[in-house]
């Protein structure tokens, strides 16, 4: 099985679940005598193709990233999609861009299996394939995985009183949970269209220095 995710944090984070097989010894998925795979984990650059295949051979499981594995050339890579019966993409919605989706496309169909929390792009771009498994944003919150969602509404049209605005109120907001009884461990996240916007919006956050 070869995993790829985009980022170095969640290769580590992901390898560990395939140390230890997460919950499904837990839960009855695998047997509790089952053997731990042997999970193989890719950072930095091999030497030469046979040395790529030595370490493929010793792996049941290999975790890179999808950055790495598109950095290599096309030998390595048809020596991937032939060595590996499946491909598990972690945070699938970004396989449009034409290098995920150039090297996914070496895989034949149905051995590629793909997961997103956010299947709906800015762009508009459909992720292909068919839909196996759904867990809805309503059966996340009935189940008690998100709670109650409570949207402040700042009623102002000009663009820079109402960036101030948004700033005043949600700070004012992080300071009440903070200083609740029982203290809530917050971030204040301001999600912003572009680099150039979110450069704009944090001169309105970073005067807050007892907030760093």
């Amino acid at each position: 099985l070869l995993v790829t995710v985009p980022s170095d944090s969640l290769r580590n984070q992901i390898a560990g679940k395939f140390f230890n097989l997460g919950l499904l010894k837990q839960f009855g998925v695998v047997g509790e005598k089952s053997l731990y795979p042997i999970v193989g984990i890719i950072k930095n650059k091999f030497e030469s193709t046979e040395e790529v295949t030595e370490f493929l051979e010793k792996c049941n499981v290999v975790v890179s990233t999808m950055s790495w594995l598109t950095n290599q050339n096309n030998e390595t890579q048809e020596l991937f999609s032939k060595t590996f019966s499946h491909i598990f993409i972690d945070e699938a919605h970004h396989v449009k861009a034409s290098s995920w989706n150039e090297f996914r496309n070496k895989f034949d169909k149905e051995k590629v299996i793909q997961f997103t929390a956010t299947p709906f792009r800015n762009d508009g771009k459909r992720l292909d394939g068919k839909i196996i498994s759904n867990f809805p944003l309503k059966k996340a919150q009935e189940q008690g995985y998100y709670k109650k969602i409570e949207f402040i509404s700042i009623r102002e049209y000009e663009k820079e009183k109402a960036d101030q605005e948004i700033a005043k109120v949600a700070v004012e907001r992080l300071r009440s949970d903070l200083a609740d009884p029982n203290p809530h461990n917050h971030i204040l996240m301001a999600r912003c269209a572009t680099k150039e916007r979110a450069k704009e919006i944090f001169k309105l956050y970073k005067v807050h220095k007892d907030l760093n």
